[in-house]
């Protein structure tokens, strides 16, 4: 049976799709790093209010996304996992989790964007995992891309993706 696109915006993630389209399942693509960030974000803040974001990482294919948010009470932290259908999971502790500095939203620049300029800086596609966040260190860094290449961590800096440097 078909059903008009425009009908059903929610399902298609925000895209517009003009026409007909056969199935559903047709129109359904994967998330992007950030549209499940986003899923994540917004799950996040139904635990509580005061949901912060610590961390979002996910294996090269962006298959899935694990985030960490720093929460509230009994809620201390949130795990969060979503999957690039747009399936949820949360788990709570309730104990603080220590190892970030909160990411404030807007995010400068996109998870593509940042491995345009790993690239551009030389480095392999060959990445396994990629991780936003902004370690706690001597130094205060903005949010950080953070890929694993070939067993180094190199950061690229979400402001504008012009500092590329290796994390030791």
């Amino acid at each position: 049976m078909k059903t008009i696109c425009k009908l059903i915006n929610k399902i298609t993630f925000g895209k517009v799709c003009f026409g007909w389209c056969e199935t559903k399942e047709k129109i359904m693509e994967k998330l992007t790093f950030e549209e499940m960030l986003q899923k994540c974000w917004e799950t996040s803040l139904g635990v509580t209010k005061l949901a912060k974001l610590y961390q979002a990482s996910t294996p090269h294919g962006l298959n899935f996304m694990h985030c960490v948010f720093r929460g509230a009470g009994e809620y201390a932290t949130i795990l969060v996992n979503c999957t690039s259908e747009g399936k949820i999971s949360v788990q709570t502790v309730d104990s603080p989790y220590l190892d970030d500095n909160v990411i404030h939203p807007p995010i400068q620049m996109t998870q593509a964007e940042s491995e345009q300029c790993l690239l551009k800086a030389g480095y392999s596609d060959k990445w396994s995992v990629v991780v936003l966040r902004s370690p706690l260190y001597k130094v205060i860094y903005p949010p950080l891309y953070i890929y694993t290449v070939d067993g180094k961590y190199i950061a690229v800096d979400s402001t504008n993706g012009d500092n590329v440097f290796e994390l030791y």
